[in-house]
């Protein structure tokens, strides 16, 4: 019997898994490929979640871009108002990764 995954290793795999999922919906779907499925890379599951955080990222980004410039104010009221609530909800205060969740300005 295989022995159960450690809770951090869990906890990577159920957010790529959450992620992978949200990029299908979006019309982007990425190979079943982290460990265990039976076309596994060498991968592991933080690896996995990143990458695919960062592909969704990019997916996102890309159909906002599309929508034109005229919803940039709005896309914007949005963004900030929920960057501001994460931050608030965040127990992290760490000023590099408030620094981080800055809006690209390439955006729009």
């Amino acid at each position: 019997m295989p022995e159960p995954e450690p809770e951090p290793e869990r906890a990577w795999r159920d957010l790529a898994m959450n992620v992978r999922q949200a990029l299908a919906l979006l019309n982007y779907p990425v190979p079943e490929c982290m460990p265990g499925e039976p076309a596994a890379c060498t991968g592991t599951c933080s690896e996995h979640a990143i990458s695919y955080l960062a592909a969704l990222q990019a997916v996102v980004e890309r159909k906002i871009v599309h929508l034109g410039r005229q919803v940039a104010p709005m896309v914007d009221d949005i963004y900030y108002a929920t960057q501001a609530e994460l931050i608030a909800e965040d127990s992290c205060r760490n000023p590099d990764h408030i620094a981080i969740a800055r809006r690209p300005d390439h955006l729009l």
